[in-house]
C-alpha cells in the first residue's frame, strides 16, 4: 500500500508541475519486496527504491549549448556596445 501511495504522489507531482519550466518528469522505481535474505517471497509486494527524474540527454545537452551560445553573444554585444560609447 505504501508503494502505491508513493506512486500516486509522484504522478500527482508530475501533473501539478507539467507546465513548470525546467521541471523534469519523475518516476518511482520499485523492486520486489524480499524477505529472508535473497529468497523472494511470492505475494510480498514491492518496495519503493527511489524517485528518478526522467530527462532526455539530447535535449539537456542542446539546452546547455544554447545557454552557452547566448552567454557568449551577450558578452560580445556588451563589448561592442562599450566600443560605441
Amino acid at each position: 500500500m505504501e508503494a502505491a501511495s508513493q506512486a500516486l504522489a509522484v504522478a500527482g507531482n508530475n501533473i501539478a508541475n507539467e507546465r513548470t519550466p525546467g521541471y523534469a518528469k519523475q518516476r518511482l522505481i520499485l523492486q520486489p519486496a524480499q524477505n529472508h535474505g535473497d529468497r523472494l517471497l511470492t505475494g510480498a509486494g514491492v518496495t519503493a527504491v527511489s524517485i528518478q527524474a526522467v530527462r532526455d540527454v539530447l535535449i539537456e545537452n542542446r539546452l546547455r549549448e544554447e545557454k552557452s551560445n547566448t552567454s557568449s553573444e551577450e558578452v560580445i554585444e556588451g563589448a561592442l556596445g562599450a566600443c560605441r560609447e
